[in-house]
């Protein structure tokens, strides 16, 4: 004996069919839901964007956090930096977590390019520790760059104490 889908069975199955292909159709749907369901209509909520407009902010805070906390950590143990102290001002990490630009500030502040150049020559072994260290998969690529932001602020607030 055969069986017929009624009217309402067909048009069911190829609404489904159809938002299975929606690209936001995830959005609403799964664990990690950001869409509501409304009276049997579905609100579609892009996902969630960080302070900057890129996607991914949680995770890259936190990464963030990490690899300062574990980049500290293995310069004061591993390497020797005499005469200078060494303060790691920010962490700019990419947006798919490839690549980290570690910006540093020393005092005294001439230092600044015979410390740069130390790093640059150690920066193999870093990496190594780091990845040793992390339990997460891609560890960024670390990049050392001086930072001159804030030596340009000091710059300018000096200038204005004296006015």
């Amino acid at each position: 004996m055969a069986r017929f889908a009624c009217k309402s069975e067909i048009s069911y199955n190829a609404m489904f069919i159809s938002r299975r292909k929606d690209p936001y159709f995830a959005l609403s749907h799964g664990k990690a839901s950001q869409g509501k369901r409304t009276r049997g209509t579905e609100l579609l909520v892009p996902p969630k964007l960080d302070p900057k407009g890129e996607r991914g902010g949680r995770r890259k805070e936190r990464v963030t956090e990490l690899i300062r906390k574990e980049v500290a950590g293995i310069i004061s143990r591993e390497i020797e930096i005499s005469g200078a102290i060494i303060t790691f001002t920010r962490i700019e990490v990419s947006v798919d977590i490839q690549s980290a630009n570690i910006y540093f500030l020393t005092i005294p502040d001439d230092r600044a390019e015979e410390v740069h150049k130390k790093l640059k020559k150690n920066i193999f072994s870093i990496q190594q520790a780091l990845n040793k260290r992390l339990r997460m998969r891609p560890v960024p690529r670390i990049r050392f760059l001086i930072d001159k932001q804030e030596q340009e602020a000091s710059k300018i607030d000096e200038i204005l104490t004296r006015i």
